[in-house]
């Protein structure tokens, strides 16, 4: 039995620990398996770690939610693609300019920090207003709001809209931006902006970092 005391640990450290294994006929093998320990992550408990260079975060795994002019996120189990989705209430509120909306914070782990790509998994919706935008926005710690739209400019709801079509096919429109991000623990801050917004997903990677193709995106990263 071997214990790992991880206050005690400046950086990541690797071990090779034995592990015996009996079978039902009374014999036995050794397998070895590596470990890999690293430092207290100082943090909400439910904060995502990366994992070469990714960060993958089902919307629900926010560590707070702020409530501002009335309205406030809540999670909705079994909306979205995913196990649940986030959405701000009441679902017609616009808050576009202000600067305290409403908002989700996350909290996740990057080994190296640097400039990343962020994308947001927004379930396909359609405008409260023909020609609206459906906007939210994004912070990383204390670094600038980034607005990103949903819908593009010339977006309709109708059959020979292409953008529309794909919503409807895979049930989600993905948005992309870039933010920076430091080593250590971060705060993700996600604003409430334009109503009728809701996201299932969220998903980080460093920029010299190629993001395997899937459906649903990466799988769920292990939280501290």
């Amino acid at each position: 039995k071997g214990i790992c005391d991880k206050s005690k640990l400046s950086s990541k450290e690797k071990a090779l620990v034995n592990v015996k294994v009996s079978f039902a006929d009374g014999s036995e093998t050794v397998g070895k398996l590596a470990v890999m320990a690293a430092p207290v992550m100082e943090g909400k408990a439910g904060g995502s770690i990366e994992h070469d260079g990714i960060i993958s975060m089902e919307s629900c795994h926010y560590v707070e939610a702020v409530e501002s002019h009335g309205g406030c996120y809540d999670r909705v189990k079994y909306l979205g693609r995913m196990r649940g989705a986030v959405k701000c209430f009441p679902t017609t509120a616009d808050y576009t300019g202000l600067e305290d909306a409403p908002y989700v914070r996350y909290e996740f782990y990057s080994e190296n920090g640097g400039n990343y790509n962020i994308e947001v998994d927004v379930l396909a919706r359609n405008p409260v207003v023909l020609g609206q935008d459906m906007m939210l926005a994004v912070a990383v710690n204390d670094s600038d709001k980034v607005y990103m739209n949903a819908v593009e400019s010339d977006f309709y709801a109708g059959h020979t809209c292409p953008q529309w079509c794909n919503g409807v096919l895979d049930n989600v429109r993905r948005i992309v931006a870039k933010v920076p991000v430091k080593a250590g623990v971060n705060s993700l801050y996600v604003y409430a902006q334009s109503p009728n917004v809701s996201f299932d997903k969220i998903t980080l990677w460093r920029e010299d970092v190629k993001l395997p193709e899937s459906y649903l995106g990466p799988v769920d990263s292990a939280r501290f």
